[in-house]
């Protein structure tokens, strides 16, 4: 159906129609109906199927029906004294509100949840698995209207019978429900919601309430798995990296003991080769007493050449120590000495 060259009124009136087809169920089963503005006027369309960027429905299988009667409601919500104020919701809201969170509680329990009230009840009911927190809350919306002054305020002021009085503005009571699903320790970054609008109520999104919930716990799990995954990799990377630092460290010590023995070896070797050149090179003609005082010089030279030769004294590995954390730093890279 095209309407050329629709003027603006034309325009909002053709939206309201469409828009009032889909609110109402009179759009055929299994079609979808559009509306697109173009070069020659507004097209109105049907199609089959949904549309591509539609969010998919619940599955059958999710949908959770609210019981219009409750013989015994759930025990959280049975001891409330006030179950108003701490639902926030109007006194003729109570008893919707009741069955709809009764309905989550009940649920979130036959999933193996645990559920209790949070220290601050104003955040709502708390469903708990191990140390993973959500909150579960229920309130009634609140819109600015113009309101009269009741018999009850008139009462306690000094008026007149031909006295008019003007309208105050106030927030009051929608009528509306709106149910929230918030994560403790901020791991969502977002807080999600249902409310009761034109084309649903909250009793139909009760369902997509217990998915988001079951959802989130399940993120969490997975996320506690990879977390402790990934520290045992952590411990196993550390405890190699430990492992190939203390070798590379007894390596290092062996190569430094080993060039020390060189060192000895070849200073020994010169000593020697020194003593030998001292006593090819001295005068014949010496006097008996500088001759012995040199002779035992040599002497001394030569067993302190004996001690520090390697060869003589036995060659040795260094003994093993056990490195201090310092010790290992240097081999460690990315990783602490002291823990993964």
């Amino acid at each position: 159906m095209v309407i050329s060259r629709p003027t603006s009124d034309e325009m909002a009136e053709w939206r309201k129609v469409v828009d009032f087809a889909k609110r109402n169920g009179l759009v055929p089963q299994g079609h979808r109906i559009e509306k697109t503005r173009r070069w020659d006027g507004l097209h109105i369309e049907l199609y089959e199927g949904s549309h591509p960027n539609a969010k998919p429905s619940l599955d059958p299988s999710q949908r959770i029906e609210i019981p219009e009667h409750i013989d015994s409601l759930h025990p959280l919500l049975a001891h409330l004294k006030n179950p108003a104020a701490v639902l926030d919701v109007s006194a003729e809201q109570v008893t919707r509100a009741l069955r709809i969170m009764h309905t989550v509680l009940t649920e979130a329990d036959r999933r193996g949840y645990e559920t209790g009230w949070a220290d601050d009840t104003s955040v709502g009911a708390e469903i708990r698995l191990g140390t993973f927190r959500l909150y579960v809350s229920l309130t009634e919306e609140r819109e600015t209207r113009d309101v009269l002054p009741t018999t009850t305020d008139l009462s306690s002021k000094k008026v007149y019978d031909w006295q008019r009085f003007q309208p105050h503005t106030r927030s009051v009571p929608s009528g509306k429900l709106r149910i929230e699903v918030a994560t403790a320790e901020g791991r969502w970054d977002r807080t999600a919601h249902w409310s009761d609008r034109q084309r649903w109520t909250i009793e139909d999104k009760v369902g997509d309430v217990l998915a988001e919930i079951t959802r989130r716990i399940t993120a969490e799990q997975d996320r506690i798995t990879a977390a402790e995954q990934a520290k045992v990799q952590r411990q196993r990377d550390w405890e190699a990296a430990m492992d190939q630092a203390r070798s590379r460290f007894h390596h290092d010590r062996r190569i430094e003991a080993l060039n020390k023995q060189l060192d000895r070896w070849k200073r020994s070797a010169e000593i020697r080769a020194y003593c030998a050149a001292v006593e090819q090179a001295r005068p014949t003609d010496d006097d008996t007493e500088t001759l012995e005082a040199q002779s035992r010089w040599l002497e001394w030279c030569r067993r302190y050449a004996d001690q520090i030769d390697p060869t003589l004294a036995g060659a040795h590995a260094p003994k093993e120590i056990e490195p201090r954390p310092d010790d290992l730093k240097p081999y460690l890279g990315r990783f602490s000495p002291y823990g993964p």
